[in-house]
């Protein structure tokens, strides 16, 4: 397999050995997106990452909402290994036989073990039906419906708010801002609210195990790739920052009761700064606000790529 090229199209990283790239994208500690990886779903980016030919993500359409071969991949790339182990060239799945090993290795990666793991899901789902459990298709179709009406919303978008200024609060009236500066949650409440702006979208992250995103930098730089701990030591710095303008501003309180409220802004800025255990629940919160935003982040982040890609064509 010398002479083939594989690429993880997560991180860009390449060999021309097999084993190399299933070492690779099966370490416990995943690699760190580039910005294109997060327009295709994590089984799309493994199944483009396994195979040396070059297959558009068009062509793997039904996998774009999949991650179940990419949260399985110890397993995938263990059936893989027996494949290159034993020489085989019968599927174990459904026992049809290739002519070479690497047909077989495709047509596993690109069929059975997908449907053998799909029919899992569905058997898990039919059981925890009949226990009276919420069914997970129900749930699975909700979200689809409301990933297609997200992708569907952003037509038109201004460039996001670059990540080391401040956020555009302008959505934010003064009676949400006294709320905020006396609210339990201040912090993860106040970016809730900040991300309700979509020009404000200017993070990119998949969750609190990822060891990078991917922010928005300024207009000529575009998106480069951030450690997600100073993603998050950003993000609180700039909250404290925000809050306390709220406070300073604010008119409709009383003084000893504003005090009271900056004070407290403080305080627990510094129990996060110098607590391991507080740091490490709220963080995960950030990310989760992150996340869950994510596909509309994406989104204007393809736009933004289509509308370079345009005006340089035309030679702007």
């Amino acid at each position: 397999m010398s002479s083939s090229c594989y690429t993880c199209k997560r991180c860009l990283y390449k060999t021309s050995h097999f084993n190399d790239i299933k070492r690779h994208l099966a370490k416990t500690k995943k690699c760190s997106k580039v910005l294109n990886a997060y327009y295709q779903s994590d089984d799309q980016l493994l199944i483009m990452s396994l195979l040396s030919e070059d297959i558009k993500p068009d062509s793997l359409e039904q996998y774009k909402d999949s991650n179940i071969l990419y949260t399985n991949i110890i397993e995938l790339v263990s059936v893989i290994d027996s494949i290159d182990k034993h020489k085989l060239k019968k599927c174990i799945y459904c026992n049809n036989e290739f002519s070479k090993i690497c047909d077989l290795r495709q047509h596993v990666l690109l069929s059975c073990f997908y449907n053998k793991k799909i029919k899992e899901t569905q058997n898990t789902e039919k059981l925890v039906s009949i226990d009276g459990t919420n069914n997970a298709n129900h749930s699975h179709n909700n979200n689809n419906t409301t990933t297609n009406n997200n992708i569907n919303i952003y037509l038109e978008i201004k460039t996001p708010v670059p990540f080391d200024e401040q956020w555009d609060i302008s959505n934010i009236n003064k009676h949400t801002q006294t709320d905020l500066i006396f609210s339990k949650s201040m912090f993860t409440n106040l970016l809730s609210e900040i991300l309700q702006n979509e020009i404000n979208l200017n993070v990119i992250i998949d969750d609190a195990e990822s060891v990078s995103g991917i922010v928005y930098k300024n207009d000529i730089e575009k998106y480069i790739q951030m450690k997600s701990k100073d993603i998050v030591n950003n993000t609180m710095d700039k909250l404290k920052h925000q809050l306390i303008d709220f406070n300073k501003k604010n008119t409709e309180s009383l003084p000893e009761v504003v005090d009271i409220s900056s004070k407290t802004i403080t305080q627990k800025y510094n129990n996060y700064k110098n607590d391991e255990n507080i740091q490490n629940s709220v963080d995960k919160l950030i990310f989760n606000l992150f996340k869950n935003k994510k596909v509309e982040s994406v989104n204007i982040a393809k736009k933004i790529s289509d509308n370079t890609e345009i005006l340089e064509k035309a030679g702007y």
